[in-house]
């Protein structure tokens, strides 16, 4: 076999333990450019269709902005706004959403020449390649048998991809995944070895890391789940502290969860999950939602911000042996960004895919707490906050399961809207002996949401 330009040695992962100290408030040194508003934003509409609002930046696709996709990925500024006089009353903001447009939909056949070129320059072998089974992207996996036993994973993005969820995107060259992978390779934080790649033609080789994601492992092995949910916090203590200061003009500096994305997402529940399913507010509710929506967003995004990872959860760790020991190995981080400091511990712990009773969530609330050096008064506002940051992400991700459906003919999510709908309303319960305005939410939600609500 010719030599490669990344051998198998060169890809593995570093070990090097990282220290524990608490997440700090503002992620100190983070660099934040400007960022300028989109032209020709849209209005908010209620869309059943494909090819809408396509002047928007949002989710990254797996490797992220890179110059052939530069067309398709402008700058987001100002993700919604106040209704003019001339505007549906009923609409509270007028939304500016990803294109769902599918250049390659999932289903389609890919063009494996450019990655036969790839492997056989880089491994000097023929193309061996079965494809693996995706998620809700149009990302493509294939697994690569390679000389002498190896094997590998590709992934392609086919060109001309649409982002999949609205964020504020950074302007470079360097696509995301790429750069976050280096970035946490850096800092010790396990994350897969690239073997090779071939970004202007949209594929990466990286790292067999497997088929078993936290969500398989603990399939097969319940008894693991203290364990590996222990880890897995603890984990995200140590990369938070080791993260507390990112380079220069880095991805994730550049990029915040702030009151307009956290706003967004709270309208694309109302949208999807409420009124793309023929529930929608009373109309006598929909200004106090108006008003509750803005001062959760406003609330969430005042909240101590550090590293967030995005969608830290079952299905984007992989189980893997170190010794008599597991790892937990990163995927999926490409839209790491700067956020509220418990967004990752409620991706984690209120997993969609996952139940888990509130007496298991508080233990990991205090193995977090631990790992980060905080105190019995800090971990009783961690919990709070855990709770907060709970509604508004968990109203996002059951509107966004219908959205997967609607938009991309992937029904496979519609199962988990209920079950996340009743993670919101398990917060709501907490919360609302002390917070008038998530009293208020919940009597909206069950007016709209009836039973779904409050049924087990």
């Amino acid at each position: 076999m010719p030599p490669t330009s990344r051998t198998f040695g060169d890809c593995a992962r570093s070990s090097a333990r990282i220290l524990v100290a608490p997440c700090n408030d503002r992620a100190r040194g983070a660099v934040r450019p400007p960022i300028e508003p989109a032209s020709g934003a849209r209005g908010r509409k209620s869309v059943h269709g494909l090819d809408t609002d396509e002047r928007i930046a949002g989710k990254t696709p797996f490797f992220g902005h890179v110059t052939a996709f530069s067309a398709n990925l402008g700058h987001a500024g100002k993700l919604w706004r106040r209704p003019h006089k001339k505007d549906n009353p009923e609409s509270p903001v007028s939304l500016v959403r990803p294109s769902t447009h599918l250049t390659h939909p999932p289903t389609a056949a890919v063009d494996l020449s450019a990655l036969t070129d790839l492997v056989h320059r880089t491994f000097g072998a023929e193309l061996s390649a079965t494809p693996m089974p995706g998620g809700a992207s149009t990302r493509r996996y294939f697994r690569l048998d390679l000389p002498n036993g190896h094997r590998a994973v590709a992934m392609f993005v086919p060109e001309g991809g649409r982002p999949e969820e609205v964020q504020k995107v950074h302007d470079g060259t360097r696509w995301p995944f790429l750069e976050v992978r280096d970035l946490l390779a850096d800092r010790g934080i396990d994350v897969p070895g690239i073997l090779a790649e071939d970004t202007p033609r949209g594929w990466l080789v990286i790292e067999d890391l497997g088929d078993d994601t936290l969500a398989n492992w603990l399939s097969k092995n319940p008894g693991d789940k203290p364990q590996l949910y222990s880890k897995a916090v603890r984990d995200l203590a140590r990369a938070q502290q080791v993260l507390s200061e990112l380079p220069k003009g880095s991805v994730v500096g550049s990029r915040t969860f702030d009151f307009d994305l956290l706003r967004w997402e709270i309208e694309h529940f109302r949208e999807w999950g409420l009124d793309a399913r023929e529930k929608p507010l009373a109309p006598g509710d929909v200004e106090r939602w108006n008003a509750i929506a803005d001062r959760l967003a406003r609330r969430v995004a005042d909240l101590p911000h550090c590293f967030v990872h995005r969608d830290y959860q079952s299905r984007n760790l992989m189980v893997a042996s170190a010794g008599d020991e597991l790892r937990l190995v990163w995927i999926d981080f490409q839209d790491a960004l700067l956020g509220p400091r418990v967004y990752d511990l409620v991706a984690l712990l209120n997993d969609s895919y996952q139940e888990f009773d509130r007496p298991f969530v508080e233990a990991r609330l205090a193995d977090y707490a631990s790992a980060a050096g905080l105190d019995a008064a800090s971990l009783e506002r961690i919990v709070h906050e855990f709770d907060l940051v709970t509604v508004q992400r968990k109203l996002k991700d059951a509107g966004r399961f219908v959205f997967i459906d609607r938009q991309k003919n992937n029904p496979s999510f519609l199962k988990f809207v209920t079950p996340t709908i009743h993670k919101v309303n398990g917060a709501l319960e907490r919360l609302a002996p002390s917070d008038p305005d998530m009293a208020e939410l919940r009597t909206i939600l069950r007016r709209a949401l009836g039973d779904e609500l409050t049924s087990t």
